[in-house]
């Protein structure tokens, strides 16, 4: 199946079409995520409303707005922006964000809501045993 794959494939690009990298958006970009899987991840310890995990999350959001930005006026973008403007795509992805939180949700709900299916047995070590009557 692999075997005849680039002779079947058609390249989607002319072969000599230049492909630019676009550095500077992709930078910021990945600087933000970075920051905020890192704000995330150290929140629990920090404190939600801790001055790192807050600190984190601005630059983080900073730099998303330098991406937009950037990218807005590169000459290849990483992501193209008039994307966006198609309510299909807009709305087709609110519904699916939508659909996910109420499914995660429910399973939250559920999985709190309900006691465990079996207690796990408690065992003593012969250590502290009580000895026999």
């Amino acid at each position: 199946m692999i075997a005849p794959s680039p002779r079947q494939l058609r390249a989607s690009r002319g072969r000599e079409a230049e492909r630019i990298y676009d550095v500077a958006g992709a930078a910021p970009i990945t600087a933000a995520v970075v920051l905020l899987v890192y704000a995330l991840a150290e929140a629990p310890d920090a404190g939600w409303g801790g001055p790192q995990t807050l600190a984190l999350l601005s630059v983080s959001a900073l730099l998303v707005g330098v991406f937009g930005i950037v990218d807005r006026r590169s000459a290849s973008t990483l992501v193209p922006l008039r994307m966006f403007r198609s309510p299909t795509l807009v709305g087709g992805n609110l519904t699916l964000l939508a659909l996910g939180m109420v499914a995660w949700g429910m399973s939250l709900t559920i999985s709190l809501s309900s006691p465990p299916a079996s207690t796990p047995p408690r065992f003593r070590s012969a250590a502290h045993s009580e000895p026999p009557l």
